[in-house]
């Protein structure tokens, strides 16, 4: 550790127990693109994250290894990548793959080094009570708080502190000085869920941008020469699940549509800034800073009508690249980091920042080594992304596999599971065309497509034996007490039975397991559609019947427990 000292340019004398003893306080933001002005985007008003970014290292090339919520927390909180997580879309909870079962999360590592570790927002998309140890600060919902209408865009004229994300702000302001009280270190995750949609936003951050340009002609169009089956359909879905978007024409949305859009998705990330920095003032006031490392990022980034496109879905660099800025207690700040680096790499740099070992199962790489004034390391060769292609079933029959290199972005969407059938490859080059408006791959040079593809196959090798090794260490591990267990439990606690003709189902559940248990029903871009509390009555009637044909997913939670069962309205 006293090497991880110097490293730093922390005092020779501070001991590997010190080191330990470091918090963490990270922010997880919800479809966060680095539109903020401390990378380079002048229009923004970010002034919290901007001062942050100040006295911190910010990655310019962070990238998620999937573009959706569920994936990418996944896939980040356990080190792991997607195929190992099996987690593709937003309703799989990673432990119910044998693999992950008693995998040990991010901020599990923590809970079992001594740290109180406690959660306030969404971290995880499928919550894992088993990572934490510790309860956020209970605070009564503030009376006049501000209800979701169902609307994409919602301008309302209300202090920030009514709305969502001013709440779980102050819910941390209060945890931190619990925790500051409990005399432990601690490891506090605070979810923020703006910018996600819908984008409900306070008035005076709407009035931040009353000049929202479109992007350029040119970069509204889809890139040329590109395959049908990278494109991200479910994007235009998402926003045309909210009552204001409806209505509006097939196709991207344009002109004014767009624009407000835009305006408010911009104006969401001004409420977040805003509610960091009312957390991060309250760690200095009782003066935490100096043992805290704070990190910002987010799940993935996000289209706003360019290349044609909205929302994530996608393995372009506008869904890959996300903001990561991390403030670590004697590194040099305001410093801007080129290096890629991937958010799974996240665990094993925390880890050897505060002196814990890291699991076996980890297959991110540290790079505390980035953590010096002006440093020229060598980046990673490349980081890795990827999205699925289903059939009508739900089956994954083609993966999207995209390799990120310092100049190159090379996407090669072969069949699961024969990936030698190749359906499609893509390539950009970020030297001549950041902005990926243009697949080279049938004019490049043929000695560099085949480099980079031979590149692609070699890393997924790699990654394929990490899997497998993870796998055979999962099956010689001793059984640990999982909500896993608890759904096994109580299996038979659960029917749905349909009545297709009138789109109502009806459930039946266990009064003595369930009794006040949550029901909710979760549409295919995970809405709440419909939520109420069991009762204990024989059967619970869900009416459906206002909703759109396709795949819901029912969840019943009460503490620990959770269940889950698909619901298809026809």
């Amino acid at each position: 550790m006293l090497a991880l000292s110097c490293l730093l340019g922390l005092p020779a004398s501070l001991s590997a127990q010190e080191v330990k003893k470091y918090n963490v306080l990270f922010f997880y933001v919800d479809d966060l693109r680095p539109e903020l002005k401390s990378y380079g985007v002048e229009h923004m008003s970010t002034p919290n994250i901007d001062k942050l970014a100040g006295s911190a290292v910010q990655f310019q090339q962070a990238h998620c290894q999937q573009a959706v919520c569920t994936p990418s927390r996944a896939s980040m909180l356990t080190g792991t990548r997607p195929d190992v997580t099996k987690v593709y879309d937003i309703h799989k909870y990673f432990r119910t793959t044998p693999a992950l079962a008693n995998v040990v999360t991010l901020p599990q590592i923590f809970t079992n080094n001594g740290y109180t570790t406690v959660r306030v927002g969404k971290v995880f998309h499928q919550e894992d009570d088993q990572s934490w140890n510790g309860k956020a600060a209970s605070l009564a919902d503030p009376a006049g708080k501000v209800v979701d209408d169902g609307n994409a865009i919602q301008v309302v004229d209300k202090p920030d502190n009514l709305f969502k994300d001013g709440i779980t702000a102050s819910k941390a302001v209060a945890t931190l000085a619990q925790l500051k009280d409990g005399g432990k270190p601690f490891f506090l995750a605070v979810g923020m869920s703006r910018p996600h949609l819908p984008f409900v936003v306070p008035q005076k951050h709407w009035g931040k941008y009353p000049n929202v340009l479109l992007p350029p002609a040119d970069y509204v169009q889809l890139p040329k020469d590109i395959p049908s089956i990278a494109l991200g359909g479910s994007g235009l879905q998402e926003f045309r699940g909210y009552n204001d978007m409806e209505s509006q024409p097939q196709g991207p949305f344009t002109g004014n549509v767009a624009k407000d859009l835009r305006r408010a998705y911009f104006a969401a990330i001004s409420h977040t800034d805003e509610q960091i920095g009312r957390v991060i003032n309250e760690l200095d006031r009782l003066n935490l800073r100096e043992n805290t490392i704070i990190v910002l990022v987010a799940d993935h980034g996000f289209k706003l009508g360019e290349l044609g496109q909205w929302g994530k879905f996608t393995n372009f660099e506008l869904d890959t690249r996300v903001p990561l800025i991390m403030d670590v207690p004697g590194a040099p700040g305001n410093q801007k980091r080129r290096q890629q680096v991937e958010l799974l790499d996240l665990y094993p740099t925390l880890c050897d920042l505060t002196g814990l070992t890291k699991p076996a199962h980890l297959q991110g790489t540290s790079f505390k080594h980035l953590f010096v004034t002006n440093t020229t390391a060598a980046a990673k060769p490349a980081v890795f992304s990827q999205f699925p292609r289903w059939q009508d079933d739900r089956k994954i029959n083609i993966m999207g596999y995209s390799m990120r290199t310092p100049r190159y972005r090379f996407t090669r969407w072969q069949e699961q599971p024969n990936p030698s059938v190749v359906i499609a490859r893509e390539l950009y080059d970020h030297e001549t065309d950041p902005l990926e408006k243009k697949n080279i791959i049938g004019t490049a040079d043929p000695n560099l497509v085949k480099q980079l593809d031979q590149q692609l196959t070699d890393a997924l090798k790699v990654q394929a034996a990490e899997a497998a090794k993870i796998s055979t260490a999962a099956r010689g591990a001793a059984p640990q007490p999982s909500r896993a267990a608890d759904d096994a439990e109580a299996e038979t606690t659960l029917a749905v039975f349909p009545n297709p003709s009138e789109g109502i189902f009806h459930v039946q559940l266990d009064p003595q397991t369930w009794t006040g248990a949550s029901v909710r029903v979760v549409d295919g871009i995970g809405r709440t559609v419909r939520q109420l509390t069991y009762q204990g009555q024989e059967w619970l009637p869900l009416d459906l019947s206002q909703q759109k044909a396709g795949l819901y997913q029912l969840r019943v939670e009460k503490g620990p427990r959770v269940k889950t069962q698909a619901l298809q309205k026809h």
